[in-house]
Parts: structure tokens; C-alpha cells; sequence
């Protein structure tokens, strides 16, 4: 297992678990988006009683449109997940509610709090809208489109012997570079995540047990199936 060669279809940060626990285990450890972002402005910011983010980047962006503009008080805020929950804490200094990452399980939890409350959505123009989905109309949804992702370039060439796909997007970004080695690992942070794995014809596909970047590492240094 040393020696092997991870890629993980995200930026990595200095203080990173994912790269500080693999590369304690002797692991090579590449980590790249596939995806490239760009604003989105918006002026109108819908009355809420909560924002909800499903990511880092949905905060970053949603921060940035507002230029300075402070949302009413009382205004609570949530996320979907704890990396996310951490830059909402950053960035406005309080998170109300953080979910495990795990959209079911997120929108049975968020609407004990926020059943039948008006929730606004900042998120990028594909979102997946997985807990308006969810909800239904158990709470009264409002959406506003912060960013844009789309597809780099140019991507990694595949000569790793383990993926990490952090995302439908980056799994399609990738396979429309390159065919996908089908003697390496591949590890998915979720369920739509896995499933566009599986789309691509791979069936042996692990999946994290939580999106953490803990939770990845540890789904990397699980054994193989046989």
C-alpha cells in the first residue's frame, strides 16, 4: 500500500487531514479540482428566516454578492455539512445548524427546526437542490445562484492508483479528459457521487462512510475488496 498514488478532485489546504493521514501512511497524495468557479452577482436578497449552504463555496460567493451588506437580524444560518459549517464561521462569525453531509439524514434534521419557515438557498447554477427536494414544501424555499462551475481544460493525466471523486461534476470533468484505469481504486464522498461513478461502468466502487476529509483518508486506507 506505501508508494500508491492518490488523487483527490479538490484543492487541498496546508493543514489538510486527507494529505497530513495519508502521507503519514506512506501514500503520494495529488489533490486538483477538476472544475473552475466564477461569480455570480445578484442584487435582491429574498427575506429568510434561514440561509442554508450546501458548500465552502456557495459561502465564499454568497459573502462576496453581498459587498458589505449585512443580512436582517435574526437571521439564522445553516449547512450542510461541517467543512461547510466551519466557513460560514469565518465568514459570519456563527453557524446554527450543521449537518453530517448527508442529504436525507440533513433535511430530516434541518426541518425539526425550520419546518415551515422561508430558507433561502445561495448555491451554483447546477445545484442538485438536494434538500428542497427533499423538504418539499414543508418549508418555503427561496434560491439564488451565487457561482458557476464548469469543467477545466485541461485535468491531471490519469497515472494515479487511487481516485478520490469529491463530486458528480468532477467525475465527468475527469472522464471526459480520460478513460478511467479500471485497475486503480475509486472512492466517492457520497451516494450522487458514486453513482455517476457507476454510470461510467466501474461496479466495485467504495464510498466514504462520512464526506469529511477524515472520513476519505479513512476510506482510502481501508483494504480492497477481494
Amino acid at each position: 500500500m506505501p508508494n500508491q498514488r492518490v488523487f483527490i478532485s479538490r484543492k487541498l489546504k496546508p493543514d489538510s487531514p486527507f494529505q497530513a493521514i495519508l502521507t503519514k501512511a506512506g501514500f503520494e497524495v495529488h489533490g486538483e479540482s477538476l472544475l473552475e468557479f466564477e461569480p455570480v452577482s445578484f442584487e435582491v436578497i429574498p427575506p429568510a428566516d434561514w440561509v442554508f449552504f450546501y458548500s465552502q463555496n456557495a459561502v465564499v460567493f454568497f459573502a462576496k454578492g453581498l459587498a458589505g451588506r449585512a443580512l436582517p437580524a435574526g437571521t439564522r444560518l445553516a449547512a450542510i455539512g461541517a467543512s461547510t459549517a466551519q466557513a460560514v464561521v469565518r465568514h459570519f462569525g456563527t453557524c446554527d445548524f450543521a449537518g453530517n453531509g448527508q442529504p436525507d439524514e440533513v433535511a430530516r434534521e434541518f426541518l425539526k427546526i425550520a419546518k415551515g419557515q422561508n430558507v433561502l438557498f445561495p448555491q451554483a447554477e447546477n445545484s442538485r437542490r438536494a434538500i428542497q427536494t427533499r423538504a418539499g414544501d414543508q418549508i418555503r424555499a427561496h434560491e439564488i445562484v451565487v457561482y458557476r462551475n464548469r469543467p477545466k481544460v485541461s485535468t491531471p493525466p490519469p497515472d494515479f492508483d487511487i481516485f478520490v471523486f469529491t463530486s458528480p461534476l468532477n467525475v465527468r470533468a475527469f472522464a471526459q479528459k480520460h478513460s478511467l484505469p479500471p485497475t486503480a481504486r475509486y472512492i466517492a464522498i457520497g451516494p450522487s457521487t458514486f453513482e455517476a461513478l457507476r454510470h461510467l461502468g466501474f461496479p466495485d466502487i467504495a464510498q466514504s462512510e462520512t464526506p469529511s476529509e477524515t472520513g476519505l483518508a479513512k476510506a482510502v486506507l481501508e483494504p480492497q475488496k477481494p
